[in-house]
């Protein structure tokens, strides 16, 4: 079974194509191979012409940085240090406004104190005015455990002995609490420890409980994962699919080459039962990928039940998979590896937010002085919505 990360109509392709000249196809990108920093530039900026899958609505002219910084990599030399790292800097400013949240750029050299890659969605994080570092996973292992969950409550640690699945109610309320650190729970929940499958059994029994006011999903800092993880979690609170949103991606090399549209669905999972209380998801800046696709599914969720409370998301809503497979995505070059989104996605009102995030239905920024008391008041507003 084919994993996907994280994460119809066809656009009028003759209207668009006719907004930019592009310039030649050139050789797959994978398969070139390049002798100078000239010959490295072409093989970039051609699988990015080709497989970049956000050219209809990206603010970057792609040809126009072709113009520019083709007789600048001309002059780099592959022998000379110093030229490695004037390339990173092209390589940085060329890529400054794409708007693929996953979009991340690692070359061979990289200059003293600067990321080991070009992320340009984590320097516009950082740009942010409620900025704050992400929350330690002891957070929510820890402090809300032991603060917030009532005595019937559960935590697990990974193989590895990290933080992994926290579940139980809410102290003195029946309203269910889920943290998930990543998305990996399908393969956590059959091959897991044994502490974390407990954990998720508890769960998947609890959510069947009549006396439940609702459930809160923490997601957190969470960063993505597997995107099958979609109906396994949420497939447990429906007994019918439900389309929550759209995918396309390209269906051929040329810029503007796409797929119709292709409904996204949740799926029921086997001994599911409808859901019929509250869900609310706790997102943060940090919340990226599969996290801000379930936060738009629940969103959808059916009779409206559905709100998600914090900050702003990460806006990397595009799942990634295969290139392959699907004309766009990650490649190679001789000297760099480039992963990006290999989807659109946009929600059932055909609102796209990649490179934007997912606004909250109830914004709650972080609180440093509060959480220093060990006091969470994005948890405190989710459960307050329930009263």
């Amino acid at each position: 079974m084919m994993k996907y990360c994280c994460f119809g109509v066809m656009l009028l392709l003759g209207l668009l194509t006719g907004c930019r000249k592009e310039f030649p196809v050139l050789e797959d990108p994978d398969n070139h191979i390049v002798g100078s920093f000239s010959a490295e530039f072409e093989t970039f900026w051609q699988g990015m012409n080709n497989q970049y899958v956000f050219w209809d609505r990206d603010p970057t002219d792609w040809d126009a940085v072709y113009r520019e910084y083709k007789p600048k990599f001309a002059e780099l030399n592959l022998y000379r240090e110093e030229d490695h790292e004037k390339a990173y800097y092209y390589y940085r400013d060329m890529t400054a406004n794409l708007i693929d949240a996953h979009f991340t750029l690692s070359t061979q050299v990289v200059p003293a104190g600067e990321p080991t890659s070009l992320s340009p969605a984590s320097q516009r994080n950082l740009r942010r005015a409620d900025w704050h570092p992400p929350l330690p996973e002891s957070f929510f292992f820890d402090s809300i455990f032991q603060q917030y969950l009532g005595d019937d409550s559960y935590r697990s640690k990974d193989a590895s002995g990290n933080p992994s699945l926290v579940a139980g109610y809410a102290r003195d309320r029946a309203i269910l609490y889920l943290r998930l650190p990543r998305f990996n729970l399908r393969e956590t929940a059959l091959t897991g420890t044994d502490d974390e499958r407990l954990v998720w059994q508890y769960f998947v029994d609890a959510i069947k409980n009549p006396q439940a006011e609702g459930l809160i999903l923490d997601l957190r800092g969470n960063g993505g994962g597997y995107l099958e993880d979609l109906s396994f979690l949420l497939g447990q609170l429906i007994t019918k699919p439900y389309v929550f949103g759209a995918t396309r991606y390209k269906s051929g090399p040329g810029r503007l080459d796409y797929t119709a549209w292709i409904p996204a669905q949740v799926f029921p999972q086997q001994g599911s039962q409808a859901f019929t209380k509250p869900v609310v998801v706790l997102v943060d800046q940090y919340s990226a990928s599969m996290s801000e696709l379930t936060a738009v599914a629940v969103k959808a969720f059916p009779g409206g039940l559905g709100r998600v409370v914090g900050e702003t998301t990460w806006g990397a809503t595009g799942p990634v998979g295969s290139r392959t497979m699907f004309n766009s995505g990650p490649f190679f070059t001789a000297a760099s590896y480039v992963y990006m989104a290999s989807h659109q996605f946009r929600d059932t009102r055909q609102l796209s937010y990649e490179g934007k995030g997912i606004g909250p239905d109830a914004a709650v920024p972080q609180d440093g002085n509060a959480l220093a008391q060990n006091v969470d008041v994005q948890l405190e507003k989710a459960i307050q919505l329930f009263q």
